[in-house]
């Protein structure tokens, strides 16, 4: 279940680049 935390981090990281 680690795929998710990446994914849930990378999406918080894109949020805040936009």
């Amino acid at each position: 279940m680690h795929f998710m935390s990446l994914h849930i981090s990378i999406f918080i990281h894109i949020s805040i680049l936009i």
